[in-house]
């Protein structure tokens, strides 16, 4: 179940017809700009596919009403964005939802609005009803749910210390191989991730243990491939680590 406006509605509606009504007669021809490529060729050979429509009213356009505005409190200035994407969306995707809504006696579909990006989703959507969106000229684009793809994650093997007389004057300080005795492990089962600017995996202390593939992400915009250390005040603590 899903709610729009204040009115709760059962998005699943059994299947009566195979036609897909027409929208408002006001609205002529189609606009298959608007349908992404990647969708249309999906659409081809009679899928029905799960889609997005995004409004060509977008929720920039509210945030930068707030950042002019003036609030005496977080929860105010919060409470206020709630009420102005919720409004904006009501007002943009209204005639959208009617003529979805409308469909309920004739054909299956099943939709949710979205106020927070101000898009509709609709579910296993056919052409036929995507051309008939795609006619409304709030409608900006309709694209295919995205799907993300997790890769398995790979299993390394672990370097084996020496000996323990390798093990760091600082990790015996805080008597990490009594833990270590204590839990059942060794020092090598444990993999270690943090999160800061930066890291040089060549020096001495990092670069026989060092993960290597899927042991580093950058999340800046330089988004480098291979650990780098730009900042450099955070090597001391990996290397304590």
């Amino acid at each position: 179940m899903f709610k729009l406006k204040s009115i709760t509605i059962i998005t699943t509606i059994f299947f009566i017809g195979a036609t897909v009504a027409a929208p408002p007669a006001s609205l002529s021809g189609s606009s298959t700009s608007k349908i992404s490529s990647e969708l249309q060729s999906r659409l081809q050979d009679g899928k029905r596919v799960n889609v997005f429509i995004q409004m060509s009213s977008r929720t920039s356009q509210v945030l930068q009403t707030v950042t002019q505005s003036s609030f005496i409190s977080r929860a105010q200035r919060l409470n206020s964005i709630h009420h102005l994407l919720v409004r904006h969306a009501d007002q943009t995707q209204k005639q959208l939802l009617d003529y979805m809504a409308s469909l309920a006696s004739t054909t299956q579909v099943e939709f949710k609005s979205f106020w927070i990006t101000n898009q509709i989703y609709v579910r296993e959507a056919e052409l036929s009803l995507i051309e008939n969106l795609s006619r409304f000229p709030d409608v900006e684009s309709i694209f295919e749910e995205p799907h993300a793809h997790i890769f398995e994650p790979e299993e390394k093997k672990m370097i084996t210390r020496r000996s323990d007389d390798d093990i760091e004057w600082g990790v015996r300080r805080i008597q990490a191989p009594e833990a270590w005795a204590e839990l059942g492990k060794s020092d090598v089962e444990i993999r270690v991730g943090t999160l800061d600017t930066g890291v040089r995996s060549t020096h001495e202390a990092l670069r026989d243990n060092f993960m290597g593939e899927y042991g580093w992400f950058d999340a800046t915009r330089a988004a480098s491939l291979t650990p780098t250390d730009n900042m450099g005040n955070l090597q001391p603590l990996r290397n304590f680590i």
